[in-house]
């Protein structure tokens, strides 16, 4: 039998997935409840109510996002490469999750009292890329690499152009030989464009 840190893990999960497939509206508790392997009983004993799990998947998903672009983007030393793992893994969560997220907005949108939760937990963890940027910026000004001196505004300007082009794969469902040449145009314009900062 799974502990109870894991049982609220793997229904996290599964209502992560059934969300993203069909839609918050159209994912039932028994639904989440099936495909976690428990009973229904068991998902309102660690979630109140739908809307309460729905912003647990939230924070779950962005949690996630946020352990995988960290661990990729900190096991490279070099300014450069540390850049361009993060564009390679933004790009990848993104065109993964472009479908699920928009459920997400559209979800939260229509939530009454919820939408202002969502939004505040999206701003929070957006601060917190954000800085992983930021310190990617002050390994290459470290380094040398770099001469900058307003690094919170070059990250967060930087990881706008970067969710933007990670958009841009999927809505024009570009090829990876594409994006790869996209990538390092971006990456060309950030080290030469931040530079006058």
């Amino acid at each position: 039998m799974a502990r109870p840190k894991n049982k609220r893990h793997i229904i996290l999960k599964a209502a992560s997935t059934l969300f993203n497939q069909k839609g918050f509206h159209l994912a039932s508790i028994s639904e989440i409840a099936e495909e976690a392997g428990v009973g229904k009983g068991t998902v309102y004993e660690y979630f109140r109510s739908k809307d309460d799990l729905f912003l647990e998947v939230v924070t779950y998903n962005i949690q996630t996002y946020l352990e995988r672009i960290e661990k990729v983007t900190l096991s490279k030393d070099a300014f450069l490469d540390q850049m361009d793992a993060f564009m390679a893994v933004h790009s990848e969560i993104i065109s993964e999750n472009f479908k699920a997220t928009g459920h997400m907005l559209h979800t939260a949108a229509s939530m009454e009292g919820k939408s202002k939760a969502v939004i505040q937990l999206i701003l929070k963890n957006r601060h917190k890329v954000v800085d992983l940027l930021k310190g990617i910026l002050l390994n290459g000004k470290v380094r040398g690499e770099l001469s900058i001196d307003d690094l919170d505004f070059a990250a967060d300007l930087i990881y706008d152009m970067i969710h933007r082009l990670s958009i841009r794969r999927c809505q024009y469902q570009l090829s990876i030989d594409a994006c790869e040449l996209e990538r390092k145009k971006l990456m060309a314009l950030t080290i030469k464009g931040i530079e006058h900062i």
